[in-house]
């Protein structure tokens, strides 16, 4: 997420904003969405002129109070998984699968006994929730998981387990060719200007409030920091009341702006 915020989102942006001829834009990220938003303005601060809002929905940043077994894992096993992602060059994790494409159709559908076992899977990644419609699981775990580097996922695990929001730790001896120091430096939150809103769920086990909270604190126009009563991570994408509860409020904002 750093190369996507330090590279992709600058060529995106100037790009559409050469195309439409507006001097700025809105942008709506969400979870890693946010990330790479917190990255390109902390890193070239001279682009938080070009938004006029930034949305973000579930938003990444501080990490060190997140719930989700996952993380607590990749923590727990840090090396001995490294060790084995370079043995057998296992750099993709969950890559898009037909087969589970394929299982979700025949197992998570309305006539399927095990629907609620599908369900649970989901709720043990990203939180319970209300929210989750059940009879379009087929449909949603066709598409996703659809593939991440595991290297964003170690760095996650580092940003957790250092309760700051540094960048990747590649080990002394690298980190003093790339950095020029012993540990890796941290993002600098407090340079993004650009008006930020964050909306967060009640049941997300990856972000958490205190997380959201001290995220917020450090940047200088966090005009929204908005719970969600029974959102999971994923609620914010296909929520059955996600309109209700967090499109139309969006759209008022973005007015306003």
């Amino acid at each position: 997420f750093h190369d996507i915020g330090l590279y992709d989102l600058p060529a995106f942006i100037d790009y559409i904003l050469h195309v439409t001829g507006e001097e700025k834009l809105f942008y709506i990220g969400h979870s890693q969405g946010t990330t790479d938003f917190f990255v390109l303005n902390s890193e070239k601060p001279e682009y938080n002129k070009k938004f006029r809002l930034m949305v973000g929905l579930g938003p990444a940043a501080y990490f060190s109070n997140t719930k989700t077994p996952v993380i607590h894992f990749l923590a727990a096993y840090d090396n001995e998984i490294q060790a084995l992602v370079d043995r057998y060059l296992l750099y993709e994790i969950l890559p898009y699968s037909p087969l589970l494409t394929t299982a979700a159709q025949k197992f998570c559908n309305d006539n399927s006994p095990f629907q609620n076992v599908c369900a649970g899977i989901v709720y043990i990644g990203v939180g319970y929730s209300n929210q989750l419609n059940k009879s379009m699981m087929p449909v949603f775990l066709s598409n996703a998981p659809a593939g991440v580097s595991y290297k964003h996922w170690r760095h996650l695990t580092q940003i957790y387990l250092s309760g700051k929001v540094p960048m990747y730790d590649y080990g002394e001896k690298k980190n003093l060719r790339k950095y020029g120091q012993a540990n890796p430096p941290e993002y600098n939150l407090t340079k993004i200007t650009a008006p930020v809103a964050l909306y967060y769920g009640a049941n997300d086990l990856l972000i958490v409030q205190e997380d959201v909270d001290k995220t917020a604190s450090m940047m200088q126009n966090v005009v929204v920091n908005k719970r969600i009563p029974d959102f999971n991570h994923v609620d914010y994408l296909w929520g059955i009341d996600v309109v209700d509860l967090l499109f139309n409020d969006i759209l008022k904002l973005m007015e306003r702006y």
